[in-house]
């Protein structure tokens, strides 16, 4: 038998059956077009498929360093405005 990339190896039923996702199906339409449209490798779609893989782990940890930043920035704002309204609070109580 042939190579085989192990990413498309499909999930198993208790009854040994195979069980393909969207998932797998996506990654062996991609697998295919590497191959034959390509005309890569095995070893070469391989490569470019684990490239792919790193971009897209690389683009969702930017993603979510956005988000964490917007939601510090939302936490200094309110913090800032804490710390106006106990400043204000201290001056009208007479505390300096």
């Amino acid at each position: 038998m042939g190579e085989r990339i192990s990413a498309a190896d499909p999930l198993r039923t208790p009854k040994g059956q195979r069980l393909y996702t969207d998932e797998h199906l996506a990654l062996i339409g991609r697998i295919r077009a590497l191959l034959y449209t390509d005309g890569l490798t095995i070893e070469g779609a391989r490569r470019k498929l684990a490239e792919s893989a790193k971009t897209a782990q690389v683009a969702e940890a930017k993603q979510e360093a956005r988000g964490k930043s917007a939601l510090l920035t939302e936490v200094e704002a309110e913090l800032k405005g804490i710390l106006g309204e106990l400043g204000e609070n201290n001056n009208n109580n007479g505390i300096t």
